[in-house]
């Protein structure tokens, strides 16, 4: 049985898509605008997707991955490079290479969510509601900066299990809630004034 899916407002939301192919960004431009959203921009290079990044931020980010098109160059700019606006903006690596190497490479790069092409309404809709309800834990460590890894809840208590109290980062919980928005960015830069949401 298929779970329901919800019914979110997404009219706030600001979206970045960095696609190759005119025909692809439309199309995206065209399912985003039918789910309610109106602020989309659209590039057609990862360069000119990081300067538009770094122009204005964006809440989620659409980037294609292929042979001819390096979107994961782009996905380690936004995480790791210093000049990053936003290293923890949900990104939903878009590819027709669905072999399961190229899955764990995309993942181990520090995508939030996957999207095989070809692409309908449905699947972008379901990777934006995964991106709004998975409350997974950011990680940044010497080899890795994203959203953890780890999908699954395993039952491991030993010493070394990660919990909130043991994982380094900006992003972390503060009893079972995440900082969002503007909260969110205040404890990227450093200051102590965050809250966690209510």
């Amino acid at each position: 049985m298929k779970k329901p899916v919800k019914n979110y407002n997404l009219k706030n939301l600001n979206v970045l898509i960095v696609e190759k192919l005119p025909a692809m960004r439309n199309m995206f431009v065209g399912v985003l605008r039918q789910l309610g959203v109106k602020d989309i921009r659209d590039a057609p290079t990862p360069d000119k997707g990081f300067e538009m990044l770094r122009d204005k931020p964006a809440d989620l980010i659409f980037t294609d991955w292929g042979p001819a098109f390096d979107g994961i160059k782009l996905l380690f700019k936004i995480r790791k490079d210093p000049d990053s606006p936003d290293p923890y903006v949900a990104v939903i690596m878009v590819t027709a290479c669905t072999e399961l190497q190229e899955v764990i490479t995309a993942r181990d790069a520090g995508i939030t969510e996957f999207l095989a092409k070809p692409v309908s309404v449905e699947s972008l809709y379901e990777r934006i509601c995964s991106v709004i309800e998975s409350h997974r834990v950011f990680i940044r460590s010497r080899d890795f900066v994203g959203p953890d890894r780890r999908r699954r809840s395993m039952d491991y208590g030993g010493s070394e299990q990660r919990t909130h109290s043991n994982i380094s980062g900006f992003d972390r919980r503060v009893r079972g809630r995440s900082f969002s928005g503007q909260n969110r960015r205040l404890m990227l830069y450093g200051r102590e004034t965050a809250v966690a949401p209510k």
